[in-house]
């Protein structure tokens, strides 16, 4: 792959003892990033490698409101790869020999929380159907994990300064959660359960085990400075635990300074994996410009509970009620006027990058519920809807939200994009809710209508300072609406998408927008948003669909990439930093253009990281 020659250096570096794995284990498998193709299914290679048909092609430029900066595209000076946070360990061994430490007290932790069960049924014995188990009398299973901590000690310890993985040190790591979950599984037999219980019972129990891990660790507000066109901008994402009007979080029940991990797919109190984020520009007088904002979260459906369950549907609706609780956060005006008892009005779009097929993943039941969940909130006959929130001095307060939503779908990875998967699901749901948002004439020369015609009216004698804008955005979702751009790649993955994300915070929504985890293709939709916003506001013409990002364009994609926050994020969910989005198969034609996007294979590998080693 691109990044191959990220793994040597003309600097000297002391080996890293690697954890020794016994033979048995040698058939564990491996950590893949690559996917197979269901039967039945073919794959157009290289379908859209030819120049856009006619159709594709824009009459008329797009405008800005304002005159230009005078300062040409091509004056930007491509920064150079340190600049961009892109060292040479884009999988470094300290994080690798970090990340399998966290493994290690997973394990520990599971077998901890077994032992305190005082000999009460497993809640792993309960969802397995697993009966039978015997508390364990003592701990024997602790000199194999101090063993495993030691080496790990004692590889840090000749580790002189950090440097990349090898190839073999990735597959140790990669072994050692099925080495830890057979330990686990051993203890269980050794107390007379069967090899098979033993073997469901100690996944069961380990995967619990990690959810515990990961929601036990502090989530932090993230801040980071990227510079462009002698302008200083700041991108910041903000967790559900720090979303505060007071000292602690504004929702009815509390984080605690934590989060909801996106493996967490049963938590029917919290949204997974939940932010605010947002994109400033630094002013002269030092003070903070707001030039977008929005709430990125995982799915609403705990679809790890059984589908269609009572549990399962009121989650989703307690899911709902916290990305609208943040998005009301997120408007300070109208958060001081609801805890006022006042009744206030809402409008979030809320747009979803699932795949909804059958064929792999359940994508398609997430949406179900989710979509299910946003009708069920903002249904005309149930307004206003009640909110319970804490304010400032921490008394929890009922708000009353007239809440209208529009909630899209686009699939943005090869299986919608190549394959086509999923899309006639997709626009079912997309074509009413564009209808709500654009008008009913989705032609690209009609009028706009909808909540945007309504925002460019609001003032009859004037319209809105953002009017350019707002009609140019409008322009270009109905044309990639017109010729189906969305169901293909183009050079483009998330065109949809960011396009609409912007025009809602532009008329005054909030945006939201998640996949399923929350921080892979969300993440990434995160970045081209930001990219995007900023190059607009360094008084340049919104860039258009499909059109291939010039040397200007990649480099500011590049900054975004290292500093929009989204690694942390992802670390936050995982324990290790990386972007899933970041894979290459071996048809070349199912490949995304991503890579072709960021144009630099360092700062590829960087971005995706240890991502392979992720399991949620």
């Amino acid at each position: 792959m691109g990044g191959h020659s990220m793994n040597t250096s003309p600097i000297s570096h002391a080996s890293v003892m690697p954890i020794r794995i016994s033979d048995a284990d040698q058939d564990a498998p491996h950590a893949s990033t690559s996917s197979s193709i269901g039967p039945g299914l073919t794959l157009s290679v290289g379908r859209h490698a030819s120049p856009p048909p006619e159709k594709y092609q824009f009459n008329a430029s797009l405008r800005r409101d304002s005159a230009a900066s005078g300062i040409d595209e091509a004056q930007t000076v491509s920064l150079p790869l340190a600049d961009n946070h892109v060292s040479e360990f884009g999988q470094s061994v300290r994080e690798l020999l970090q990340y399998q430490l966290d493994l290690i007290n997973t394990a520990e932790l599971a077998l901890t929380t077994r032992n305190r069960a005082e000999g009460d049924e497993p809640d792993g014995a309960r969802r397995t159907g697993i009966a039978g188990y015997q508390r364990l009398g003592s701990e024997p299973y602790l000199p194999e994990l101090v063993k495993l901590t030691q080496e790990i000690f004692d590889a840090m310890t000749h580790l002189e300064q950090d440097r990349n993985a090898t190839a073999i040190e990735l597959r140790t790591a990669g072994r050692l959660r099925n080495k830890l979950v057979s330990l686990i599984a051993g203890e269980y037999r050794r107390n007379g359960v069967s090899y098979c219980q033993a073997k469901r019972l100690a996944v069961g129990d380990y995967h619990d085990a990690r959810i515990t891990f990961l929601n036990n660790k502090s989530w932090k507000t993230l801040r980071h400075q990227l510079s462009h066109k002698a302008h200083t901008y700041v991108s910041t994402q903000r967790p559900a635990a720090e979303m505060k009007l007071g000292e602690r979080d504004i929702f009815e029940k509390s984080y605690d300074g934590k989060g909801i991990c996106s493996a967490d797919t049963v938590s029917v109190d919290h949204a997974a994996n939940l932010w605010h984020s947002s994109l400033s520009v630094k002013e002269a007088n030092g003070q903070e410009k707001v030039l977008f904002q929005g709430i990125h979260h995982g799915v609403l459906s705990p679809y790890g509970l059984p589908a269609g369950s009572p549990q399962r549907t009121a989650g989703a609706l307690n899911r709902a009620k916290e990305v609208v609780a943040a998005a009301l956060y997120s408007k300070n005006d109208l958060m001081t006027r609801a805890l006022a008892e006042e009744e206030v009005s809402l409008r979030l779009v809320s747009t979803s990058l699932l795949t909804p097929t059958s064929v792999a993943g359940k994508e398609k039941a997430m949406l179900r519920d989710q979509m299910a969940a946003w009708q069920t909130l903002s249904d005309p006959l149930k307004q206003p809807l009640e909110i319970r929130v804490h304010d400032h001095e921490g008394n929890l307060k009922t708000v009353k939200v007239a809440l209208s939503v529009v909630a899209l779908n686009f699939g943005v990875n090869e299986a919608a994009l190549k394959l086509g998967l999923g899309t006639s699901t997709s626009d079912a749901y997309n074509a009413p809710a564009l209808a709500q948002l654009l008008g009913n004439d989705l032609r690209p020369e009609a009028e706009p209508g909808g909540w945007v015609g309504a925002y460019l009216n609001s003032e009859p004698a004037n319209e809105p300072a953002n009017a350019r804008k707002v009609r140019d955005l409008c322009d270009q979702i109905k044309r990639i609406w017109a010729w189906e751009a969305h169901r293909s790649d183009d050079g483009e993955p998330y065109k949809a998408a960011q396009r609409i994300a912007m025009l809602a915070y532009e008329i005054g929504a909030v945006p939201c927008w998640n996949c399923k985890s929350g921080k892979d293709r969300t993440g990434m939709l995160d970045v081209e948003l930001k990219r995007e916003v900023i190059h607009y506001d360094t008084q340049q013409p919104l860039s258009r669909p499909i059109a291939p990002l010039n040397d200007a364009h990649r480099t500011l994609l590049q900054e975004v990439l290292m500093k929009s926050g989204n690694l942390e994020i992802q670390r936050c969910n995982t324990g290790i930093k990386g972007n899933k989005v970041f894979r290459k198969f071996k048809l070349p034609g199912f490949n995304l253009s991503l890579s072709r996007r960021i144009g630099l294979d360092a700062l590829w590998f960087r971005a995706k990281g240890l991502s392979h080693l992720a399991k949620s």
